[in-house]
């Protein structure tokens, strides 16, 4: 699009109008409409190019932003899981969890694809901690000092991304989740977000976004 979404608007509908079963232009219209924030034109869009492919993951995982963007968070974070499918995930070293009681059980929470979205979602964690007996949690080795000054109750892992060798000495692991997931239980409302401030240890945030 070059940054000239307007322009690239304009040619799509032009195309939508030649050829009206063409995926490629509606998931293109979408996410032409998905910058300039027109999130109902988007949705409706990415439906379009759904009916035409159903299994894409990469629209699917799209669509979800745009969910999200429009309030509608428990469908949002439902098609959010198919990040899964888009990109390169391996499978789960314990059996997942789904949302049941954790006062008994140790939870182990998976890192996700980048730094942003691990201090993003790391709003979960005090929570997540919480409700488990006892909680390890997985982060890049930049966020290593950040998790464990914010959450010192739980077990931090700071690991290079995808090097998961040190799973294999873990025994006492009941369930775990990727630390993206955790929304679709506990951010279903827009009322179950916390004071945001209290997540992440402000001071040691501000000193790692300065190096």
């Amino acid at each position: 699009m070059q940054h000239r979404p307007e322009e690239a608007l304009a040619y799509l509908q032009q195309a939508v109008s030649i050829k009206a079963d063409s995926f490629d232009v509606y998931n293109n219209l979408a996410a032409v409409y998905q910058q300039l924030n027109q999130f109902e034109q988007a949705l409706m869009y990415y439906d379009q190019a759904i009916l035409l492919e159903p299994g894409h993951a990469s629209v699917r995982w799209n669509r979800s932003t745009v969910l999200l963007m429009l309030g509608r968070l428990k469908e949002g974070w439902e098609a959010f899981e198919w990040r899964r499918s888009a990109g390169h995930w391996q499978a789960l070293p314990f059996p997942e969890w789904q949302g049941e009681a954790l006062q008994d059980k140790t939870l182990l929470v998976l890192a996700e694809q980048g730094l942003g979205d691990e201090i993003l979602f790391g709003s979960c964690l005090p929570e997540l901690i919480k409700l488990s007996k006892h909680c390890i949690i997985e982060c890049d080795t930049r966020l290593g000092d950040l998790y464990r000054t914010s959450f010192p109750e739980a077990t931090i892992k700071a690991v290079v991304r995808q090097q998961r060798d040190w799973l294999k000495d873990l025994s006492s692991v009941d369930v775990c989740i990727p630390l993206g997931s955790i929304s679709r239980f506990l951010r279903k409302n827009l009322t179950d977000f916390p004071n945001m401030s209290t997540s992440i240890h402000i001071k040691q945030f501000a000193l790692f976004c300065g190096r």
